[in-house]
């Protein structure tokens, strides 16, 4: 075999390789991923119930901090009445890979003990106390650190996209936004 018909078989070897490891999203995935990380906290179905976090159907182009039932972090108050965010991909991804850099302070990623997990606890931490014990027996003893992997963000993402998707009628099925 001569040199030009080596380097071409390694060419072709090393484009499938590439190609194989190169792959977009994977929406299954995403789904085990919100399945174990996310579902404890957040409702992923058009329910949409409160749970410690607001819930995540239709979050993909929704305004920050929108669910009028859920008492956002103060972090996430002053966020939102810069008034332009959106989850888009990018705030997601950013988000989901660090979300105190994002977000500082936000209850997901800080567990503050001084912060309320909702309105019905007057004891700064008890509710919170709550959560962290729930979560442990689930197996999640941390607070929300972010996922380092990009395309472990990536295949979440595709997943979240889904949750109220628009219909055939263009209509998105989500939780009511606050006034």
């Amino acid at each position: 075999m001569n040199g030009r018909g080596l380097f071409v078989r390694i060419l072709v070897v090393a484009i499938g390789f590439l190609s194989a490891c190169s792959h977009g999203p994977e929406v299954g995935k995403g789904q085990r991923i919100a399945e174990e990380y996310c579902a404890p906290c957040h409702d992923l179905t058009a329910s949409s119930s409160i749970r410690h976090g607001p819930p995540l159907w239709g979050i993909h182009q929704r305004p920050l901090g929108n669910i009028e039932q859920f008492n956002y972090s103060p972090s996430f108050q002053e966020r939102r009445k810069e008034g332009d965010f959106v989850w888009s991909e990018m705030n997601l991804d950013r988000f989901l890979g660090d979300p105190r850099g994002l977000i500082p302070n936000n209850r997901m990623s800080a567990w503050d003990p001084g912060l309320h997990a909702s309105p019905s606890s007057g004891e700064p931490g008890k509710s919170m106390d709550l959560v962290r014990a729930s979560l442990a027996s689930m197996g999640h003893y941390e607070p929300f650190r972010g996922f380092k992997n990009p395309s472990d963000r990536q295949d979440l993402i595709a997943y979240l996209k889904t949750l109220g998707a628009k219909g055939e009628d263009g209509r998105k099925e989500a939780p009511q936004p606050s006034k």
